[in-house]
């Protein structure tokens, strides 16, 4: 990154080019903040997504929740787990930690605290530790029976944009998927609360959208598959192929950026491999469209014989290239210790 400063400063000696800058940065605020006044700014003909409730009330009792042991959900629970966020790795040492905003300097880390993609490192090493995997399932039943009881705490506007409780919904069913367990009762309750409130605020935006659209849409795919809803299915199928077909050129985002490349890619084929494992073979001939070309543009900024990835464009506060690779090369490790491809069974496009 030192370098790429560098180049940026060199760059910016020129006048004109301080000038473009300045107009760049000036855009970039004007649309932040446009976006920020005009979200839910569905288009004409998926208006009826605010008014129609695609899933049903799942009855959900006191008596119902004696399937969760109590001690899972304590505050004080010990759980001793370090927990890599957007800037800076954390120890959440009992469940209240998840709610102790003021100890993150950085927004992003609460987000990514809240979005629960943390836990794909802990699916990502060669052997699961199984008591980690404790720690981790009292941490979301914690989280579930907090949202259960409307906790204040809860109420934070950070917990509920919804490109964050896109991903939380994404990384539940992930980790239950991983484990190999029911989602309890509990759980698939927060999940359909989850799951209606990003249908109600799906992030269009009055002049464009952006990667966080798409995001919204595997959000609800994800649990609409989990689910069994067909109707969410066959809708946000149709959804996630018109955007994407915007939003992909030639195997290339829309982004701009090296970093979201990556990233848009992983989203695409995580959602393919739940795709799979439910036969949702229409939408899986969706996904395969985009897949490879986007794999094949990613790998365009790699090197294999120097382990470098070229960065250019915004950089994304969630899984960092270094980590994203390992879906390029096999025989990388992050940190030498995690790589994508043990989250899945079928490596299809890894390496």
């Amino acid at each position: 990154m030192n370098k790429e400063y560098r180049f940026f400063l060199k760059y910016n000696l020129n006048i004109l080019n301080i000038l473009n800058t300045l107009k760049h940065i000036y855009y970039k605020i004007i649309h932040f903040i446009k976006k920020r006044i005009s979200r839910s700014n569905y288009p004409d003909k998926y208006s009826s997504l605010k008014k129609i409730d695609f899933i049903s009330n799942r009855i959900v009792n006191v008596a119902s929740l004696s399937e969760i042991k109590s001690n899972l959900t304590k505050d004080d629970r010990k759980i001793n787990l370090d927990v890599i966020l957007a800037t800076k790795t954390i120890n959440i040492r009992i469940n209240n930690d998840i709610y102790e905003k003021e100890i993150f300097d950085d927004p992003e880390d609460y987000e990514s605290l809240h979005r629960f993609l943390w836990i794909r490192y802990y699916l990502s090493k060669k052997v699961i530790d199984q008591k980690e995997i404790e720690k981790i399932e009292s941490l979301i039943l914690y989280w579930c029976k907090s949202s259960f009881n409307n906790d204040e705490r809860q109420s934070d506007k950070l917990i509920w944009e919804p490109y964050t409780v896109s991903e939380r919904i994404i990384n539940i069913i992930f980790f239950y998927n991983k484990i190999n367990k029911d989602i309890p009762l509990l759980v698939s309750s927060q999940l359909d609360k989850m799951a209606k409130y990003v249908i109600k605020n799906l992030e269009f935006y009055n002049s464009s959208y952006g990667n966080h659209l798409i995001n919204n849409f595997r959000g609800i795919l994800c649990y609409a598959i989990t689910f069994k809803n067909i109707k969410l299915i066959n809708l946000f199928s149709n959804l996630i192929n018109e955007y994407l077909d915007d939003f992909i050129e030639d195997g290339f985002t829309k982004d701009f950026s090296s970093h979201y490349q990556l990233l848009v890619y992983f989203w695409i084929y995580d959602l393919s491999e739940l795709a799979k494992m439910n036969s949702q073979q229409e939408l899986l001939i969706i996904l395969d469209r985009y897949t490879k070309p986007l794999c094949d543009k990613a790998a365009f900024f790699y090197s294999q014989q120097s382990k470098h990835y070229s960065l250019f464009g915004d950089i994304s506060p969630d899984l960092p290239p270094m980590y994203l690779i390992t879906l390029l090369d096999r025989e990388y490790f992050f940190n030498n210790l995690y790589s994508a491809k043990y989250l899945y069974q079928d490596n299809q496009y890894v390496g």
